[in-house]
């Protein structure tokens, strides 16, 4: 049977793993802030696009450091075009507000290279 949060009840959300922290204030150069309120509308979201990008985002912080290349899994999962794209599914679901999904998307884009790929 499922079951039906009250006010009171509300689920526990998460902290976002140290990579996502990582990625967003060191790459992408984000505040804190910011990157915390992204995380809580990827661990809100119900979208498919969102929430693949968390569940591949929370995937590879299990698996710790010695699982292949950091590199490779930004490059292959955590794409500019996967990020535009999850932002964009944030705002049509009601977690982000337009304004702060697109200073995320104009620094994903800052980092971009003109053939889509990160720099």
């Amino acid at each position: 049977m499922a079951r039906i949060w009250g006010p009171r009840e509300t689920p526990r959300r998460e902290a976002s793993p140290p990579l996502w922290q990582l990625f967003c204030t060191e790459w992408l150069l984000l505040s804190r802030q910011d990157s915390a309120r992204w995380w809580r509308a990827l661990d809100a979201a119900t979208w498919s696009r969102p929430t693949a990008l968390r569940g591949i985002v929370v995937c590879r912080a299990a698996l710790g450091p010695a699982q292949g290349s950091m590199r490779h899994f930004v490059r292959e999962n955590l794409s500019p075009h996967a990020l535009v794209n999850a932002l964009e599914d944030l705002i049509q679901e009601g977690l982000l507000p337009p304004g702060m999904a697109r200073a995320i998307e104009e620094a994903v884009l800052r980092k971009t290279h003109m053939s889509g790929l990160w720099l």
